[in-house]
């Protein structure tokens, strides 16, 4: 069976979903250990991903109205917290982002004390951890930034997005709130979006 690779990111986590055969499980842990420990990375690699980043931002969100409005909602809605910036950058940011940010991201991010690792289907727990203490136990883990836990400051007044395109197909309206969460007050304000 061949295996199958998916990469995604959110604002909160990058996921590495594979699909493999049982048999190729160990070859494929082996593979994600050398990825924590061994990644390459130079201009040559770098640069025309950026590139590809940067398309990718223009045909999944500058092209696409709702993808736009969203966007500029979460900016609005999120005065202080990360989730402001969308995960995929700003278009001003990707375009000077090099080799040298690539690396310190790497090398800020990638540590076994910073992953975790999910193994479903035919293998049992013996054998993942097994597998999982060969091939990430001797990775010694690094010094992670602190996680700070940002909080909004308190929102006074209900903010208003209006945005038109000739490309929507049909109008859209959105109303969208922060919600009160265990570790904060009632800081809800309403935003209102149409198109």
């Amino acid at each position: 069976m061949a295996g199958a690779t998916t990469r995604f990111t959110t604002q909160d986590y990058t996921a590495f979903h594979e699909t493999v055969a049982r048999d190729r499980l160990d070859l494929v842990m082996r593979l994600e250990a050398d990825r924590m420990t061994g990644l390459v990375l130079d201009d040559k690699v770098v640069l025309p991903e950026r590139d590809v980043v940067l398309e990718e931002r223009r045909s999944r969100v500058d092209n696409e109205p709702a993808a736009l409005l969203a966007e500029q909602l979460r900016a609005t809605l999120f005065v202080h917290h990360p989730y402001r910036n969308p995960n995929i950058g700003w278009e001003n940011e990707i375009r000077v982002l090099g080799t040298v940010d690539a690396l310190a991201s790497y090398r800020k991010w990638y540590a076994p004390n910073n992953a975790i690792l999910v193994v479903a289907g035919d293998v049992g727990t013996a054998e993942v951890r097994s597998l999982a203490e060969k091939h990430f136990g001797p990775i010694p883990p690094r010094p992670l930034p602190a996680r700070e836990r940002v909080e909004e400051p308190r929102h006074y007044a209900a903010t208003r997005i209006e945005t038109k395109s000739a490309r929507a197909a049909q109008p859209r309206w959105n109303r969208s709130y922060l919600a009160p969460s265990y570790r904060a007050g009632e800081t809800a304000r309403p935003i209102r979006c149409k198109f």
